[in-house]
């Protein structure tokens, strides 16, 4: 089965929502579950994630899986919940060990989530 979704659209998409977090790849990769090696590849438009990556990247850049694989609409985004605007805001404000809390956060919120949902 081909793959519809253009991974260098995908790429844009997730690389400038990252940038205006000001988090880095290493970042988006260690709270998406995945090496810094094949975010970077995610990235550059080489590979698609898998659904668990592309799901906690979505949660972590706070958007939804529709908007970084077909760019629709991010105003009904349903991690809005999960991870509050606020911490989002947060980020690109906040020293490194700001940073590095919000981080931390993130994925306690993103791990609880995902325990409510089973």
């Amino acid at each position: 089965m081909k793959n519809s979704v253009d991974p260098n659209s995908l790429a844009a998409r997730a690389d400038a929502l990252r940038e205006s977090m000001e988090m880095t790849r290493k970042e988006l990769a260690f709270l998406s579950g995945t090496t810094p090696q094949t975010m970077g590849d995610i990235l550059k438009g080489k590979r698609f994630p898998k659904v668990e990556v592309l799901s906690s990247m979505a949660k972590c850049l706070g958007t939804t899986m529709d908007y970084l694989c077909e760019g629709i609409d991010i105003e009904s985004n349903p991690c809005a919940e999960v991870i509050p605007k606020t911490l989002i805001e947060s980020y690109s404000q906040s020293s490194e060990a700001g940073k590095k809390r919000i981080v931390e956060l993130a994925v306690i919120i993103s791990k609880s989530s995902d325990l409510l949902d089973d």
